[in-house]
């Protein structure tokens, strides 16, 4: 594959009429959709490697299509279990996504040895731990969210859309401060929730 930053992805074609229809993905359901449509590549490396550069086509046709699709003000809202079309969406991205874009959009990256894959897997692993929460902000986000404890991803996605719903900016009674902060809340929730998971 070239390393040209700007190279456009072949599976973005491929990917597109599955967001527009509107439910939630996660990267290991579009890469089975996609080895059924038989739209990735058949890459001849060892299994790691293969799993990473597979990722590795899907994240970056994601985030290619974020940048279409943010001029048409729509968010693609992009984690590895996490992957949404939003609609009438416009709000500057998290800064955590904005590693992911980064690294994603630098075709570089697509041609890693076996360890330097092990290696990244092992620091994400790390990462993944300490986004847990702590108790203090945890226990002010539960109070402010008004979440039972414990606390699990369908309960925090239930109430993200009841209080996405009240804040957004396209109802009367919306609030775009409120909405930005409670939207950046809820990837934070979501986190710890994913980090319990581990």
């Amino acid at each position: 594959m070239p390393t040209n930053n700007k190279q456009p992805n072949p599976l973005a074609n491929d990917i597109l009429p599955l967001l527009v229809e509107g439910r939630v993905w996660k990267v290991h359901e579009l890469a089975a959709h996609l080895i059924k449509l038989k739209a990735l590549p058949q890459l001849r490396t060892s299994e790691l490697t293969e799993l990473a550069q597979r990722n590795f086509l899907i994240m970056n046709a994601l985030f290619q299509l974020q940048e279409d699709f943010l001029s048409d003000g729509c968010y693609l809202s992009i984690s590895s279990l996490h992957i949404q079309l939003i609609y009438d969406y416009s709000p500057r991205l998290p800064s955590c996504e904005e590693a992911l874009k980064s690294y994603y959009l630098d075709w570089q990256n697509y041609n890693l040895s076996n360890e330097e894959v092990a290696k990244l897997l092992s620091q994400f692993t790390s990462r993944l731990s300490s986004k847990k929460l702590s108790s203090e902000k945890l226990n002010k986000l539960n109070e402010r969210w008004q979440l039972e404890l414990p606390l699990d991803i369908v309960r925090v996605k239930k109430r993200w859309r009841a209080l996405a719903s009240q804040y957004h900016p396209d109802k009367h009674s919306g609030d775009h401060h409120i909405f930005k902060e409670i939207h950046s809340e809820y990837q934070c929730l979501l986190s710890h929730c994913r980090s319990l998971e581990v």
